[in-house]
């Protein structure tokens, strides 16, 4: 890969962007699983790569029917007092226990 990068911390992560001839490509190099530190892009400029970003990365928004069903397969617990669901995670693809919203249908 050609061209420049910086680093910048959004949403808790240390994300790197890149500029690169074919647009902008994004990665977050210090997370785990290792295999989720490869780059994502190319998007068609940096706007679109942090807007990606932060919506793969955000609390999910659940509304009480699917926390019923999140309860009834057991993918529903609470760790140190928070509220958390089991799922895979938009930007690693790992399954990860994770804070939740709950909202209205």
């Amino acid at each position: 890969m050609s061209g420049t990068s910086r680093f910048e911390m959004i949403a808790g992560y240390r994300l790197e962007i890149a500029t690169v001839r074919e647009g902008v490509l994004i990665r977050t190099p210090g997370i785990f699983p290792v295999n989720a530190r490869e780059w994502h892009g190319p998007y068609a400029d940096e706007v679109a790569a942090l807007v990606d970003f932060r919506t793969r990365v955000a609390r999910p928004r659940i509304t009480p029917e699917r926390l019923r069903q999140y309860r009834k397969h057991g993918y529903y617990g609470i760790v140190r007092g928070v509220e958390v669901i089991q799922r895979r995670s938009p930007w690693t693809g790992a399954s990860e226990l994770t804070p939740f919203e709950l909202v209205e249908a």
